[in-house]
């Protein structure tokens, strides 16, 4: 029979799955993984700043998206990180859900409002 372990939110979980040890949740920002998957070290979300100064939110989730990647693509500049298509990793669903009449992935077309800070404030 499997051993239990108790999370971070007090479940029942267990310690080992099909053979392999599994790591019980921790809570946020507690477990950092290590090793690799395939190439790139795995990331985890302590890797990012906890706060945040700004919300998008709207109804239109391609809109969101793209402005969520227009963040991020401001982001990896001002690290000095290339822009995600430099890297062979663009970001090709954005212009497929526009062609199929989902959503306005357009920056541009997008109208954003800030309310205090701006959104290009991001750095």
């Amino acid at each position: 029979m499997t051993q239990l372990v108790t999370n971070a939110l007090g479940r029942m979980v267990p310690a080992e799955i099909n053979g392999q040890p599994a790591v019980p949740f921790a809570g946020v920002r507690k477990h950092r993984p290590s090793g690799h998957k395939a190439a790139p070290p795995i990331a985890t979300c302590a890797d990012y700043p906890a706060e945040q100064s700004f919300r998008v939110a709207d109804e239109r989730p391609v809109a969101v998206d793209r402005v969520g990647l227009e963040i991020l693509e401001r982001k990896r500049a001002a690290e000095g990180l290339p822009p995600l298509a430099a890297e062979d990793r663009p970001v090709r669903y954005l212009a497929s859900a526009a062609a199929r009449r989902l959503g306005c992935a357009e920056l541009a077309d997008i109208e954003v409002v800030s309310i205090g800070k701006s959104w290009l404030d991001v750095n």
